[in-house]
């Protein structure tokens, strides 16, 4: 019995590069390598969701030798597709993580934190991590499971076209409706403005650039390693850019909102212990420059830090990055 389903969703008719899953890097496909990293995820179970489209036979193949269960449903209602996909083949699962099939360096690491986090508070419903609502990790990096509750609220509730598409579509326009494990972020090693998702041949040229280099099998912090030292290899694809990915598909006053909902929530540290504001109601959280580590909250022109200091003028230091930031009580209560 599984713990976690992931549940990863694949066609051979994508919009912008046909038989994407299926090309071939170092004598196997994309989808061969990814269906292989993600079964390396312990207490998981792999199911290839395909459409019923004769085009993804080859893909079935693809599964059932290295086997893993197949489902075939709907094309466009993706949220059906999952939500039946687990049922029929992970009906004991307390985890539901919806996977792209074309992102072979995802990070296994980060989605097996997430599902024993998710487990360990299992009231909770989703996972975000804490941080401001304009800062992502590289893209194509890292997915977070749902618990039941949480999936079941996604399939239930998405109506539109693009939400029953992206699933987690849903999630972010309502955010509100879910009960949120909000956690700190890893080492900064996952933040860059890279793309390792493919969509485009340039995608494709920089997959196969990396392979050549360091192999397929590479973990993510090592590929985003490489990429940091071979500028002429992190350029192929960089002026591809994502239409439905996440600074582009959510407006600004939404992101916002995202932020206003933080506001007095407590969050899980990497160390495993619960942080929580002074005062929930009211205590907006504070992040470094770097934008990746919370300083901690304020109220009322005064910093409280993660430390345990409150400052009403001075400076405090990113316990990651090093970055001294200058706190000033009249000037941060006008912002």
């Amino acid at each position: 019995m599984a713990d976690l389903a992931i549940i990863l969703t694949v066609r051979s008719q994508s919009e912008r590069l046909k038989n994407k899953v299926l090309t071939t890097i170092g004598k196997r496909s994309l989808l061969y390598w990814t269906i292989k990293r993600l079964s390396t995820i312990p207490g998981s179970q792999v199911v290839v969701a395909i459409t019923r489209n004769r085009e993804d036979d080859k893909i079935v193949k693809v599964a059932e030798g290295l086997g893993v269960p197949v489902f075939r449903g709907s094309e466009n209602d993706v949220v059906e597709r999952v939500d039946k996909a687990w049922k029929a083949h992970v009906p004991d699962a307390k985890l539901i993580l919806r996977a792209l099939g074309d992102c072979p360096f995802i990070a296994t690491e980060i989605i097996e934190r997430a599902k024993d986090m998710m487990l360990k508070y299992d009231r909770k419903e989703a996972m975000v991590w804490h941080l401001p609502p304009e800062t992502w990790p590289v893209y194509g990096a890292r997915e977070f499971p749902y618990s039941i509750s949480g999936w079941n609220k996604i399939a239930r509730s998405a109506t539109s076209r693009e939400e029953r598409e992206h699933p987690d579509l849903y999630f972010h326009n309502n955010r509100r409706r879910f009960d949120i494990l909000y956690h700190e972020p890893p080492k900064q090693v996952y933040f860059r403005d890279y793309r390792i998702e493919v969509d485009y041949p340039e995608d494709v040229k920089l997959i196969k650039a990396i392979h050549g280099k360091i192999g397929i099998t590479s973990s993510l912090p090592s590929v985003i390693k490489f990429l940091d030292k071979n500028e002429d290899i992190a350029r192929l694809n960089r002026e591809r850019v994502e239409k439905t990915g996440p600074l582009s598909s959510y407006q600004f006053q939404q992101r916002r909102y995202w932020l206003y909902q933080m506001t007095g929530k407590p969050f899980l540290q990497w160390n495993g212990k619960w942080y929580k504001p002074f005062n929930k109601e009211g205590a907006k959280p504070i992040w470094c420059k770097c934008g990746r580590v919370v300083l901690g909250f304020a109220q009322g022109g005064l910093l409280y830090t993660v430390g345990g200091e409150v400052i009403e003028q001075g400076k405090t230091k990113c316990r990651d990055c090093g970055i001294v930031r200058v706190w000033d009580r009249a000037v941060e209560r006008k912002g």
